[in-house]
């Protein structure tokens, strides 16, 4: 809830608020306008005005007022590039604990912007509604073609499927990123080596895990994952010397080897 006893701060960022947006206005003072360099800048646009509104609601710890003003922003800024719109829309929802009723807000505005995919499944994600999550996601994945926001609406659809217990929708989606983003194969290669060994499906892990090692053997856990696969795959001493030689590289991962190996944690 905004600050109850902060009254006087609350009414002189609505003071300020208003008198930003006035000067905005044709009806300013003239004698003021007459004052302005020859060369001015270009008027700001309805959403840059509610979005400073919002940001100043949200520097002074007004999350209501800054979450009202930022979907005015949102409405008066259709077609512009919106992303910090929608990230400080994000910040404050979460702030309010809003974010399934905010989610749901923003839904309406992906037909015409299937990016907003991305920021409706993060505050499904908040919220702890996967289904939902995963649902606004596929849309921003499949309709965006602006490299980075696919990349995180992809890893953000990763994490929702998982949640629902997907695995095989997280390893098809993992498959389908590392040709979408190959700058980013090697790291995607090593999720993906992971998922297979939750999916049971060693062989394919071991394949994946020995890939990504023949590019960089300093990998810790990727040496874990192939480790891992050669015990399942009842090649012991192969695994053991594997898995030993991924706890030199990184020693929190001594409980899980001890674990994997059957004996009690350390």
């Amino acid at each position: 809830m905004d600050p109850p006893s902060d009254h006087i701060l609350e009414t002189a960022c609505l003071r300020a608020v208003e008198a930003f947006q006035s000067s905005l206005t044709p009806g300013s003072d003239p004698a003021l306008r007459s004052r302005r360099p020859p060369r001015v800048l270009s008027r700001p646009t309805a959403g840059a005005v509610d979005y400073a509104a919002a940001r100043l609601w949200e520097l002074t710890g007004f999350h209501e007022r800054a979450l009202d003003a930022l979907k005015q922003a949102i409405i008066a800024a259709s077609g512009e590039d919106q992303t910090r719109l929608y990230n400080a829309l994000v910040r404050c929802a979460t702030q309010l604990g809003r974010e399934a009723e905010t989610a749901s807000w923003l839904e309406p505005f992906a037909a015409e912007n299937p990016a907003i995919g991305l920021w409706s499944g993060h505050l499904f994600l908040a919220a702890r509604d996967p289904f939902q999550a995963a649902e606004a996601l596929e849309r921003c994945v499949e309709r965006v073609n602006d490299p980075a926001l696919r990349r995180a609406a992809t890893d953000a659809r990763l994490r929702a499927l998982l949640e629902l217990g997907r695995l095989g929708d997280a390893i098809d989606l993992s498959l389908a990123a590392i040709g979408w983003f190959p700058e980013d194969a090697l790291a995607l290669r090593a999720d993906l080596a992971g998922l297979l060994t939750g999916a049971g499906r060693h062989e394919d892990a071991l394949a994946e895990a020995e890939r990504v090692l023949a590019a960089d053997p300093s990998l810790a856990k990727v040496q874990f994952i192939r480790g891992a696969a050669l015990v399942r795959l009842g090649r012991t001493s192969e695994g053991t010397a594997a898995l030993e030689d991924a706890v030199q590289r990184d020693p929190t991962l001594a409980e899980q080897v001890e674990w994997l190996l059957g004996g009690p944690p350390g």
